[in-house]
Protein backbone atom coordinates (compact mmCIF):
# COMPACT_ATOMS: atom_id res chain seq x y z
CA UNK A 1 0.00 0.00 0.00
CA UNK A 2 1.34 3.41 -0.93
CA UNK A 3 1.93 5.86 1.91
CA UNK A 4 2.07 9.61 1.36
CA UNK A 5 3.72 12.03 3.82
CA UNK A 6 2.82 15.73 3.75
CA UNK A 7 4.23 18.58 5.81
CA UNK A 8 2.12 21.58 6.87
CA UNK A 9 4.40 24.33 8.32
CA UNK A 10 6.60 23.60 11.33
CA UNK A 11 3.91 22.86 13.91
CA UNK A 12 2.34 19.83 12.33
CA UNK A 13 3.07 16.64 10.46
CA UNK A 14 0.58 14.32 8.80
CA UNK A 15 0.80 10.71 7.76
CA UNK A 16 -2.02 9.65 5.47
CA UNK A 17 -2.81 6.14 4.26
CA UNK A 18 -4.06 6.61 0.74
CA UNK A 19 -6.72 3.97 1.16
CA UNK A 20 -8.67 6.76 2.95
CA UNK A 21 -9.77 4.36 5.70
CA UNK A 22 -7.21 5.30 8.35
CA UNK A 23 -5.70 8.74 8.87
CA UNK A 24 -3.24 9.67 11.59
CA UNK A 25 -2.44 13.30 12.35
CA UNK A 26 0.49 14.32 14.55
CA UNK A 27 0.89 17.96 15.58
CA UNK A 28 3.70 19.40 17.60
CA UNK A 29 2.00 22.41 19.23
CA UNK A 30 -1.69 22.68 18.54
CA UNK A 31 -4.57 21.54 16.41
CA UNK A 32 -6.19 23.86 13.91
CA UNK A 33 -9.66 23.99 12.43
CA UNK A 34 -8.41 23.01 8.99
CA UNK A 35 -8.01 19.23 9.19
CA UNK A 36 -9.22 18.60 5.63
CA UNK A 37 -10.07 14.99 6.37
CA UNK A 38 -11.57 12.62 3.80
CA UNK A 39 -15.37 12.70 4.12
CA UNK A 40 -15.59 8.88 4.23
CA UNK A 41 -12.93 8.46 6.94
CA UNK A 42 -13.52 5.53 9.33
CA UNK A 43 -10.64 5.77 11.84
CA UNK A 44 -8.77 8.80 13.18
CA UNK A 45 -5.87 9.12 15.61
CA UNK A 46 -4.94 12.61 16.82
CA UNK A 47 -1.81 12.87 18.95
CA UNK A 48 0.24 15.82 20.15
CA UNK A 49 3.01 16.73 22.56
CA UNK A 50 0.55 17.96 25.20
CA UNK A 51 -2.46 15.84 26.09
CA UNK A 52 -4.40 18.96 27.10
CA UNK A 53 -4.38 20.47 23.61
CA UNK A 54 -7.71 20.04 21.90
CA UNK A 55 -9.71 20.70 18.80
CA UNK A 56 -11.97 23.71 19.09
CA UNK A 57 -15.69 23.22 18.68
CA UNK A 58 -15.73 24.23 15.00
CA UNK A 59 -13.06 21.67 14.14
CA UNK A 60 -14.82 19.05 16.21
CA UNK A 61 -18.09 19.62 14.39
CA UNK A 62 -16.26 19.15 11.09
CA UNK A 63 -15.09 15.61 11.88
CA UNK A 64 -16.35 13.13 9.28
CA UNK A 65 -19.69 11.68 10.34
CA UNK A 66 -18.54 8.29 9.03
CA UNK A 67 -15.94 7.86 11.81
CA UNK A 68 -16.26 4.62 13.77
CA UNK A 69 -12.96 4.90 15.70
CA UNK A 70 -11.53 8.05 17.33
CA UNK A 71 -8.44 8.51 19.50
CA UNK A 72 -8.07 12.09 20.70
CA UNK A 73 -6.25 13.66 23.67
CA UNK A 74 -9.11 15.71 25.08
CA UNK A 75 -12.85 16.13 24.68
CA UNK A 76 -14.85 18.59 26.73
CA UNK A 77 -18.53 18.37 27.60
CA UNK A 78 -19.77 20.54 24.75
CA UNK A 79 -17.88 18.49 22.17
CA UNK A 80 -19.38 15.22 23.41
CA UNK A 81 -22.65 16.32 21.80
CA UNK A 82 -20.96 16.42 18.40
CA UNK A 83 -19.24 13.04 18.31
CA UNK A 84 -19.86 11.16 15.05
CA UNK A 85 -23.13 9.22 15.34
CA UNK A 86 -21.67 5.89 14.17
CA UNK A 87 -18.72 5.89 16.58
CA UNK A 88 -17.91 2.46 18.03
CA UNK A 89 -14.49 3.09 19.60
CA UNK A 90 -13.48 6.18 21.58
CA UNK A 91 -10.25 6.76 23.45
CA UNK A 92 -9.89 10.13 25.13
CA UNK A 93 -9.50 12.20 28.25
CA UNK A 94 -12.95 13.51 29.11
CA UNK A 95 -12.46 16.30 31.60
CA UNK A 96 -14.61 16.71 33.55
CA UNK A 97 -17.17 13.92 33.20
CA UNK A 98 -20.55 13.65 34.91
CA UNK A 99 -23.63 11.45 34.43
CA UNK A 100 -25.01 14.19 32.16
CA UNK A 101 -21.89 14.06 29.97
CA UNK A 102 -22.14 10.30 29.62
CA UNK A 103 -25.64 10.67 28.26
CA UNK A 104 -24.19 12.72 25.40
CA UNK A 105 -21.97 9.91 24.17
CA UNK A 106 -23.17 7.99 21.09
CA UNK A 107 -25.15 4.92 22.05
CA UNK A 108 -23.30 3.05 19.30
CA UNK A 109 -20.09 2.90 21.37
CA UNK A 110 -18.68 -0.59 21.92
CA UNK A 111 -15.26 0.44 23.31
CA UNK A 112 -14.61 3.37 25.64
CA UNK A 113 -11.18 4.14 27.05
CA UNK A 114 -10.84 7.04 29.47
CA UNK A 115 -7.28 7.92 30.33
CA UNK A 116 -5.59 9.09 33.51
CA UNK A 117 -7.18 12.05 35.33
CA UNK A 118 -10.33 11.80 33.24
CA UNK A 119 -12.54 12.80 36.16
CA UNK A 120 -10.56 15.35 38.17
CA UNK A 121 -7.36 17.35 37.90
CA UNK A 122 -4.25 15.47 39.02
CA UNK A 123 -3.02 18.50 41.00
CA UNK A 124 -5.43 17.64 43.81
CA UNK A 125 -4.85 15.09 46.55
CA UNK A 126 -6.79 11.84 46.23
CA UNK A 127 -9.34 12.83 48.87
CA UNK A 128 -9.78 16.27 47.29
CA UNK A 129 -10.22 14.70 43.87
CA UNK A 130 -12.81 12.31 45.27
CA UNK A 131 -14.77 15.17 46.83
CA UNK A 132 -14.69 17.13 43.55
CA UNK A 133 -15.83 14.10 41.62
CA UNK A 134 -18.78 13.44 43.95
CA UNK A 135 -19.81 17.10 43.86
CA UNK A 136 -20.06 16.92 40.08
CA UNK A 137 -22.19 13.78 40.05
CA UNK A 138 -24.92 15.33 42.24
CA UNK A 139 -25.92 11.83 43.33
CA UNK A 140 -27.04 10.87 39.83
CA UNK A 141 -26.48 7.47 38.25
CA UNK A 142 -23.79 6.85 35.66
CA UNK A 143 -25.51 5.30 32.66
CA UNK A 144 -23.13 3.94 30.06
CA UNK A 145 -23.88 3.30 26.36
CA UNK A 146 -26.20 0.31 26.28
CA UNK A 147 -24.11 -1.73 23.81
CA UNK A 148 -20.75 -1.19 25.54
CA UNK A 149 -18.40 -4.19 25.35
CA UNK A 150 -15.13 -2.74 26.69
CA UNK A 151 -14.79 -0.08 29.38
CA UNK A 152 -11.26 0.95 30.35
CA UNK A 153 -10.88 3.71 32.95
CA UNK A 154 -7.42 2.95 34.28
CA UNK A 155 -5.63 5.34 36.62
CA UNK A 156 -8.73 7.33 37.54
CA UNK A 157 -8.22 7.18 41.30
CA UNK A 158 -11.26 9.28 42.27
CA UNK A 159 -13.93 6.87 41.01
CA UNK A 160 -15.90 4.48 43.20
CA UNK A 161 -18.94 2.21 43.32
CA UNK A 162 -21.22 4.76 41.67
CA UNK A 163 -19.87 3.94 38.20
CA UNK A 164 -20.66 0.22 38.54
CA UNK A 165 -24.39 0.23 39.26
CA UNK A 166 -25.67 0.70 35.68
CA UNK A 167 -23.13 -1.15 33.58
CA UNK A 168 -24.73 -2.82 30.53
CA UNK A 169 -25.11 -6.59 30.42
CA UNK A 170 -23.22 -6.59 27.12
CA UNK A 171 -19.97 -5.65 28.91
CA UNK A 172 -17.17 -8.18 28.39
CA UNK A 173 -14.05 -6.30 29.51
CA UNK A 174 -13.79 -3.92 32.48
CA UNK A 175 -10.54 -2.35 33.64
CA UNK A 176 -10.59 -0.29 36.85
CA UNK A 177 -6.90 -0.20 37.70
CA UNK A 178 -6.24 2.12 40.65
CA UNK A 179 -9.91 2.90 41.26
CA UNK A 180 -9.26 3.65 44.90
CA UNK A 181 -12.86 4.03 46.07
CA UNK A 182 -14.38 0.84 44.66
CA UNK A 183 -15.62 -1.45 47.45
CA UNK A 184 -17.01 -4.98 47.78
CA UNK A 185 -20.51 -3.55 47.52
CA UNK A 186 -19.70 -2.06 44.13
CA UNK A 187 -18.25 -5.34 42.87
CA UNK A 188 -21.52 -7.04 43.84
CA UNK A 189 -23.20 -4.96 41.12
CA UNK A 190 -21.13 -6.85 38.53
CA UNK A 191 -23.17 -10.03 39.05
CA UNK A 192 -25.65 -8.83 36.45
CA UNK A 193 -22.84 -8.51 33.86
CA UNK A 194 -23.15 -12.13 32.80
CA UNK A 195 -21.03 -11.59 29.68
CA UNK A 196 -18.02 -10.22 31.59
CA UNK A 197 -14.88 -12.22 30.84
CA UNK A 198 -12.05 -9.81 31.78
CA UNK A 199 -11.79 -7.79 34.99
CA UNK A 200 -8.90 -5.68 36.34
CA UNK A 201 -9.34 -4.58 39.97
CA UNK A 202 -5.69 -3.97 40.74
CA UNK A 203 -4.77 -1.12 43.05
CA UNK A 204 -8.15 -0.80 44.81
CA UNK A 205 -7.25 -0.76 48.53
CA UNK A 206 -10.83 -0.91 49.84
CA UNK A 207 -11.50 -4.30 48.25
CA UNK A 208 -11.15 -7.49 50.26
CA UNK A 209 -11.43 -11.17 49.40
CA UNK A 210 -15.13 -10.99 50.33
CA UNK A 211 -15.75 -9.61 46.84
CA UNK A 212 -14.76 -12.96 45.26
CA UNK A 213 -18.23 -14.42 45.90
CA UNK A 214 -19.77 -11.55 43.91
CA UNK A 215 -17.73 -12.04 40.74
CA UNK A 216 -19.74 -13.19 37.70
CA UNK A 217 -19.45 -16.84 36.71
CA UNK A 218 -18.53 -15.86 33.15
CA UNK A 219 -15.15 -14.43 34.24
CA UNK A 220 -12.03 -15.85 32.58
CA UNK A 221 -9.37 -13.25 33.51
CA UNK A 222 -8.96 -11.56 36.90
CA UNK A 223 -6.31 -9.14 38.11
CA UNK A 224 -6.65 -8.32 41.79
CA UNK A 225 -4.41 -6.49 44.23
CA UNK A 226 -4.52 -3.94 46.97
CA UNK A 227 -5.26 -6.24 49.91
CA UNK A 228 -3.09 -8.74 51.77
CA UNK A 229 -5.95 -10.37 53.69
CA UNK A 230 -6.42 -13.22 51.20
CA UNK A 231 -5.94 -16.62 52.84
CA UNK A 232 -6.26 -20.17 51.50
CA UNK A 233 -9.95 -20.50 52.38
CA UNK A 234 -10.88 -17.53 50.19
CA UNK A 235 -9.62 -19.14 46.98
CA UNK A 236 -12.62 -21.47 46.92
CA UNK A 237 -14.85 -18.41 46.36
CA UNK A 238 -13.30 -17.59 42.98
CA UNK A 239 -15.47 -18.27 39.89
CA UNK A 240 -14.81 -21.72 38.48
CA UNK A 241 -14.61 -20.25 34.98
CA UNK A 242 -11.32 -18.40 35.68
CA UNK A 243 -8.27 -19.33 33.60
CA UNK A 244 -5.94 -16.36 34.16
CA UNK A 245 -5.46 -15.10 37.72
CA UNK A 246 -3.03 -12.36 38.77
CA UNK A 247 -2.87 -11.64 42.52
CA UNK A 248 -0.29 -9.16 43.70
CA UNK A 249 0.25 -8.94 47.44
CA UNK A 250 -1.54 -12.17 48.43
CA UNK A 251 1.30 -12.87 50.84
CA UNK A 252 -0.65 -15.14 53.22
CA UNK A 253 -1.45 -17.86 50.69
CA UNK A 254 0.25 -21.21 51.29
CA UNK A 255 0.75 -24.32 49.11
CA UNK A 256 -2.49 -25.70 50.54
CA UNK A 257 -4.45 -23.20 48.42
CA UNK A 258 -3.20 -24.49 45.07
CA UNK A 259 -5.70 -27.32 44.80
CA UNK A 260 -8.55 -24.85 45.39
CA UNK A 261 -7.90 -22.66 42.36
CA UNK A 262 -10.45 -23.03 39.53
CA UNK A 263 -9.83 -26.26 37.60
CA UNK A 264 -9.27 -24.55 34.26
CA UNK A 265 -6.59 -22.16 35.56
CA UNK A 266 -3.76 -21.93 33.05
CA UNK A 267 -1.90 -18.87 34.31
CA UNK A 268 -1.45 -17.95 37.95
CA UNK A 269 0.68 -15.06 39.23
CA UNK A 270 1.29 -14.64 42.94
CA UNK A 271 3.69 -11.74 43.10
CA UNK A 272 5.45 -11.10 46.41
CA UNK A 273 4.32 -14.43 47.89
CA UNK A 274 7.21 -16.11 49.71
CA UNK A 275 5.30 -19.17 50.95
CA UNK A 276 4.90 -21.09 47.70
CA UNK A 277 7.97 -22.57 46.04
CA UNK A 278 8.87 -24.50 42.91
CA UNK A 279 8.69 -27.82 44.73
CA UNK A 280 5.01 -27.18 45.45
CA UNK A 281 4.22 -27.40 41.73
CA UNK A 282 4.31 -31.18 41.94
CA UNK A 283 0.86 -31.04 43.53
CA UNK A 284 -0.80 -29.05 40.77
CA UNK A 285 -2.53 -31.85 38.86
CA UNK A 286 -5.94 -30.30 39.55
CA UNK A 287 -4.77 -27.02 38.03
CA UNK A 288 -3.60 -28.65 34.84
CA UNK A 289 -6.73 -30.54 33.88
CA UNK A 290 -9.25 -29.31 31.32
CA UNK A 291 -12.49 -31.09 32.17
CA UNK A 292 -12.72 -34.47 30.44
CA UNK A 293 -10.43 -33.63 27.53
CA UNK A 294 -7.11 -35.27 26.79
CA UNK A 295 -4.54 -32.56 26.21
CA UNK A 296 -1.25 -31.05 27.19
CA UNK A 297 -1.38 -27.58 28.68
CA UNK A 298 1.23 -25.15 29.89
CA UNK A 299 0.79 -23.19 33.07
CA UNK A 300 2.91 -20.25 34.12
CA UNK A 301 3.24 -19.56 37.82
CA UNK A 302 4.90 -16.39 38.93
CA UNK A 303 5.96 -16.85 42.52
CA UNK A 304 7.81 -14.04 44.23
CA UNK A 305 10.36 -12.49 41.89
CA UNK A 306 10.77 -15.45 39.57
CA UNK A 307 8.72 -17.13 36.87
CA UNK A 308 8.17 -20.89 37.02
CA UNK A 309 6.77 -22.85 34.11
CA UNK A 310 5.21 -26.27 34.49
CA UNK A 311 4.11 -28.38 31.56
CA UNK A 312 2.22 -31.55 32.12
CA UNK A 313 0.27 -33.97 29.98
CA UNK A 314 -3.21 -34.77 31.21
CA UNK A 315 -5.87 -37.20 30.22
CA UNK A 316 -9.45 -37.81 31.17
Amino acid sequence: MAIGIRHSCTISRRLSLLCQDVWSTFRWKSFTNDLRLPPSLKSLLLACTSRWLTLDLVAFQSLPRTLTSLHIPHIDASQALHLPPLLRQLRAILFPITPEHLERLPNTLHTLQLSQDCFTNSNHSEDEARAIFLSRTNGKTFKWPEHLVTLDIDQCASIGDEILHELPRTLMCLSLERARYVTNSGVAALRKCDSLTTLDLSGSPLLTSDCFKHLPNSLGFLEFSGTSDIVDLHIKELPKSLRYIYMTGATKLTPACLASFPPRTSTLRLDRNANIHETDLANLSSLLRYGQSSTTCTSTFRLGAGVIRAQRGTSS
